[in-house]
C-alpha cells in the first residue's frame, strides 16, 4: 500500500478516499457491537425452556412452502 500511495507527493485524494472508507467501515463495526450489547443486556447464561424461547412461536408457525425466489 505504501508503494502505491507513498510516491504521489501532494496528491491526497486517494489517501482521503481510503481514510473515508476506513472510517465508514469502522462505524459499521461499532453499530454491530452496540446492537449485540443491547441484545445481551439483561440476558442470562442459564438455558431457557423450549416453550419460553423467544423464537419458538415463529418457528412453530412458519410456512414451509414460503420460499424466496
Amino acid at each position: 500500500m505504501q508503494e502505491i500511495l507513498g510516491g504521489r507527493g501532494k496528491a491526497t485524494q486517494y489517501r482521503d478516499l481510503i481514510k473515508g472508507v476506513f472510517i465508514e467501515e469502522l462505524s459499521h463495526v461499532e453499530l454491530v457491537q452496540h446492537t449485540i450489547n443491547q441484545l445481551l443486556t439483561g440476558s442470562t447464561e442459564a438455558p431457557q425452556d423450549d416453550e419460553s424461547a423467544p423464537l419458538t412461536n415463529a418457528v412453530n408457525s412458519a410456512n414451509p412452502q414460503l420460499r424466496l425466489a
